[in-house]
């Protein structure tokens, strides 16, 4: 609004005054839209032309500048301790010497345009004086008309003046709008066009549950498959453990899941729907995940929680509280939920945070959890409360788990080892059990699974 809003009215006022000379002579009509064509449109285009990059390097180096900031405060004890502190302070220097240049040229833009626009509004005026003038002594008007039509210029004009120094600021606001779409607006698609081969068609038998038939996936610039020909079966209110190494496509399985990446079609069902067909908002409203890193932002415990679903009441918020254990604690807070948990959350313990966005996970009505290494970075006895929190949090709803920690196999229905985006073993509880004491037939488990 703020950008159209002053050539709307520049637009309108300019006809009208336009049609109002024209009645008394039409030479003072064009003189009078001649001096607006060159302030509002040929002043604007060279402004827009001139400031364009100076004004993207403007935003540019505000970002550079404000995540220096931050991964400086951030990490201020590691720069202290390798003796980077003053390298870290020059870089601020210099980000802020390039801002700096690109603002002063800005500005040098923006009074250039006001001066030229000011001369040229003035020589508009002038013009139209010389013409009443002439016009006044043959005695086609009145003299008294030269005053109103020098004023009414110059107070039109006042409409056009901050035109070009809109038009100015354009550079900057297309950069910075760059920035966000890139955002919250992804390409619709970004699966690679070599992804794979003919997917099957037909829907699959299982109505509920996530089901995966013959998926392989590509990124775009690869030739490898990330996922390979994986077939997969999770009933619902199963739990399922996906195991394998870094890069045997795992989290990739999971971000095509999520639609961060789109599977290809007839690929992967949930709940009787083909995920392809869904738009992504709808797609992960079926399914939350837990990230290995889930990020926590400096606010309350009650705007994190918010986050999964903003208008969560009250008693909702404390239910997913008391399912991961955190109930206790947080109304022993002399502000409860109304406090402020710090940085990245380091108001609170590394098993606190997990389970903080376990909470958080749990308040999205999905029928499909994904955990993707809940027990990254614990203790191992906080990473099995964490575990137990979730599969009891999670009873009721599928689960994944995915994780390179010794998992025990008895906690789900079903174990999926992956390696190089190839399904290369899939396991029941009792078949990982049976070729352990046994040295049955099934292929042993990988040493990330032990028993009860």
């Amino acid at each position: 609004m703020r950008l159209w809003a002053p050539p709307a009215a520049a637009a309108l006022l300019a006809m009208a005054g336009t049609a109002l000379l024209a009645v008394v002579d039409p030479a003072l009509a064009a003189i009078a839209l001649t001096g607006a064509a060159l302030v509002a449109v040929a002043l604007s285009l060279w402004g827009a032309r001139a400031a364009q990059a100076p004004g993207a390097a403007v935003i540019a180096t505000r970002a550079a500048l404000q995540r220096a900031v931050i991964d400086g405060v951030q990490g201020q004890a590691d720069l202290l301790a390798c003796g980077q502190a003053d390298a870290w302070l020059a870089r601020i220097a210099a980000t802020q010497d390039v801002s700096g240049d690109s603002q002063r040229r800005l500005a040098g833009i923006a009074a250039l345009q006001t001066g030229l626009a000011t001369a040229l509004t003035h020589l508009t005026v002038l013009a139209e004086l010389a013409r009443g003038i002439a016009l006044a002594q043959s005695g086609r008007i009145d003299p008294v008309w030269l005053a109103p039509i020098a004023l009414g210029t110059l107070a039109a004009f006042e409409a056009f003046l901050p035109l070009p120094q809109t038009a100015g600021a354009m550079g900057a606001i297309v950069a910075a709008a760059r920035r966000v779409f890139a955002i919250v607006a992804p390409e619709p698609s970004r699966a690679s066009a070599n992804a794979a081969p003919p997917a099957p068609t037909g829907q699959p038998e299982t109505a509920a549950g996530l089901v995966i038939r013959s998926l392989t996936f590509t990124y775009p610039g690869q030739t490898r498959p990330a996922l390979e020909a994986v077939d997969l079966t999770l009933e619902a209110g199963e739990r399922l453990a996906l195991v394998g190494s870094s890069g045997s496509g795992k989290s990739t399985l999971a971000a095509l899941l999520t639609r961060l990446w789109d599977p290809p079609v007839g690929t992967i069902w949930l709940d009787g729907q083909d995920v392809s067909t869904l738009a992504p908002e709808a797609a992960r409203s079926r399914i939350s995940v837990l990230e290995q890193n889930p990020h926590v932002f400096n606010a309350s415990l009650r705007d994190n929680l918010l986050l999964a679903q903003p208008d969560a009441p009250i008693d909702a918020l404390w239910a997913a509280l008391g399912r991961v254990g955190l109930k206790d604690f947080v109304a022993a807070l002399p502000n409860g939920l109304d406090t402020l948990i710090g940085e990245r959350g380091l108001g609170l313990s590394g098993g606190q945070r997990q389970r903080l966005a376990l909470a958080r996970l749990l308040l999205r009505p999905a029928s499909l959890l994904i955990a993707d290494e809940p027990t990254a970075h614990l203790d191992p006895a906080i990473a099995d409360v964490v575990l137990a929190d979730l599969f009891e949090a999670a009873r009721g709803r599928s689960l994944i788990v995915i994780s390179h920690d010794r998992l025990r196999a008895g906690d789900y229905d079903r174990v999926v080892h992956l390696q190089s985006g190839h399904v290369q073993f899939v396991w029941s509880a009792d078949e990982i059990r049976a070729a352990q004491t046994a040295g049955g037939a099934t292929p042993p488990p990988p040493h990330s699974l032990t028993l009860r």
